[in-house]
């Protein structure tokens, strides 16, 4: 058989097998249209089919432009012996008519030549369907992205399968790709709340209203509600997690705003009752302070106070004594304090200082050395020491400790205040003792002036007319004294009676009284003295006044002599001036007998 002849019994082959095909089918051959199956006319809607009476750019004048180059490929590469190419779906126009198609080629014999043999399906429907189908997907994935709201899914472990941009943007992430890499349970701040949500999926199926926050990739910390639950197939298996997502950040950062401001309004009436509290006990103290006659007084109402002002503190109240240079404790409260009850200013930080110094914290290196500690671990109590002075002179010291360094802190100017009040009311305290003592004592001797002589010799002899005690009373003079003024001088004269004064007030005994009389006279009175007692100490006082040796002007004085008289209630009386007269008579026999004597007086 010759090759002519073998070629038409290929295309007889061919044609019998691609004529009864319901799949449209071409042959190319050499760029040209040389066969068309029943099922193409019908597709292509070909008025006639020859083996060369269309071509292959009819064909693609029917295709669309972008797809042109992708049927030439199909065709050239099958043509030239390329394996069985993949399908391929272009668009085909043709007469108005628009259709979807999907093309794959293979290589053929046709004619003794190779050609492509082209199998064409039309997929418009398909194509239709897929389409209305993406479409309607994209829709709802706008729909799914627009939701105000957060929309998750998540594997059973929380890794987050898929999410909307609501969701993407509240977790902090711009990308759903950077958002899906990541386990929602990574995001909670809190560990406990990543096992509640576990929990609460796989034991009810359902989480409802959780609160919780969540950390965003730059570190920011954002509020969420989170409600999910569990979808399961038929077969009850779980598939994943799914759920929303609420913005609630701005409500808890103004319920945070509304609580802290809460809390501040609550501190600040506590602090404000506190104040109130305070203020009134420092007001009240004020008070005492100012009606105390003596320092005793003032010592009880300074620690009574401050048990209620510095409450859960213990302190003490110290008191300078400028004479011995020393602080001396006079008051204590609370449990037993960590300071010694005498030092020196120079032991205080704050006296060195002349303001609070407080020690706690960091600060206790700077310990005074009046504070120590009381076991082996030589830790010290926080403490706080707060100089009390007045018109810049030392009056004493507040001393407090605690066991918090924030208390002893924060009760810094209340202290400042508390020290100030006690110090004013202790410097008026002194004041008017000066000024009573000016207004009782002789500015020279320091002895009891004549005012209150008489004052204190009424009463001493009331009370012992009321418990029927004796009295008794000693006048004294000085034996030539004017001699002395007259011839050293009045400085000298001065010097002589502060001597005597001193002599006489380290002679008597603690409840007896002495007095400058006047001049050179001086009065003693004994309570519960008989006259012979009186008369022995006259007596003693006469002969040690002899042992008196004063200076003055780089010079000894000559030796002072004394005259006494005796009295004593109620032998010689008992009002105050009947019994100065009698004393005052016997002291003027005294003198008139020689001096240098003790007389008795004479019975009424």
């Amino acid at each position: 058989m010759t090759e002519e002849e073998a070629g038409k019994d290929n295309l007889e082959a061919y044609s019998i097998l691609v004529k009864n095909s319901l799949q449209a089918s071409l042959i190319f051959q050499k760029g040209q249209l040389v066969f068309a199956n029943p099922a193409a006319n019908t597709l292509f809607k070909f008025d006639q089919v020859n083996d060369s009476a269309l071509s292959i750019q009819q064909i693609f004048s029917w295709i669309r432009v972008e797809d042109q180059e992708l049927f030439w490929q199909v065709i050239r590469e099958s043509e030239e012996g390329a394996p069985t190419s993949p399908k391929v779906e272009f668009q085909f126009v043709h007469l108005r008519i628009f259709k979807w198609l999907e093309v794959h080629a293979c290589q053929i014999e046709y004619q003794g030549q190779p050609a492509s043999l082209v199998e064409i399906v039309d997929i418009t429907d398909r194509k239709r369907v897929e389409i209305t189908l993406i479409q309607n997907e994209e829709k709802n994935r706008a729909l799914f992205d627009s939701i105000p709201v957060g929309i998750y899914r998540t594997t059973p472990d929380g890794q987050i399968l898929d999410i909307n941009q609501t969701g993407v943007e509240m977790l902090g992430y711009k990308n759903r790709e950077d958002v899906i890499k990541i386990n929602t349970l990574q995001l909670y701040v809190n560990p406990e709340d990543r096992s509640r949500w576990k929990t609460a999926l796989e034991r009810n199926g359902v989480l409802r209203n959780f609160e919780t926050q969540i950390r965003r990739p730059d570190g920011s910390i954002f509020w969420v509600v989170d409600n999910a639950h569990v979808v399961k197939d038929i077969a009850d298996r779980v598939l994943y997690f799914q759920g929303s997502l609420e913005d609630i950040n701005e409500r808890k950062r103004v319920e945070i705003e509304v609580q802290q401001t809460a809390a501040q309004l609550a501190t600040w009436v506590d602090q404000l009752k506190q104040r109130n509290r305070e203020s009134t006990l420092l007001n009240a103290m004020g008070e005492l302070l100012q009606s105390c006659l003596t320092i005793g007084e003032m010592n009880k109402v300074i620690a009574q106070s401050a048990a209620e002002i510095f409450q859960r503190q213990a302190g003490a109240f110290y008191i300078y004594k400028k004479t011995v240079n020393l602080l001396e404790v006079v008051a204590t409260w609370g449990p037993g304090i960590e300071s010694e009850a005498i030092f020196p200013p120079d032991a205080c930080w704050g006296l060195r200082r002349g303001r609070p110094h407080i020690a706690a914290g960091t600060q206790v290196k700077l310990r005074c050395r009046h504070v120590f500690h009381r076991d082996s671990t030589e830790r010290f109590s926080p403490y706080m020491c707060v100089p009390m002075t007045a018109q810049g002179e030392t009056l004493g010291l507040l001393y407090l400790e605690t066991s918090e360094d924030k208390l002893v802190e924060s009760w810094s100017p209340l202290a400042t205040v508390f020290a100030e009040r006690v110090a004013l009311a202790l410097a008026n305290l002194r004041l008017r003792e000066s000024l009573r003592m000016q207004a009782i004592r002789d500015p020279l001797t320091g002895l009891f002036n004549r005012r209150y002589m008489e004052e204190t010799l009424e009463r001493e002899l009331r009370r012992a007319i009321r418990h029927k005690h004796p009295v008794g009373v000693i006048m004294i003079d000085a034996d030539h004294f004017r001699t002395i003024n007259n011839t050293v001088g009045h400085s000298a004269g001065d010097a002589m009676m502060q001597a005597l004064g001193q002599f006489l007030q380290n002679q008597i005994r603690a409840e007896d009284i002495p007095c400058r009389y006047g001049g050179d006279e001086f009065i003693l009175i004994l309570p519960d003295s008989s006259l012979d007692d009186t008369y022995r100490r006259a007596e003693e006082l006469r002969q040690g006044v002899k042992q008196l040796h004063v200076q003055h002007a780089g010079r000894l004085l000559s030796m002072i002599t004394i005259s006494l008289g005796v009295a004593s209630s109620p032998e010689h009386g008992i009002t105050a001036e009947e019994v100065l007269l009698a004393a005052d008579r016997a002291m003027f026999v005294a003198k008139e007998d020689g001096r240098d004597l003790v007389k008795v007086a004479k019975n009424k």
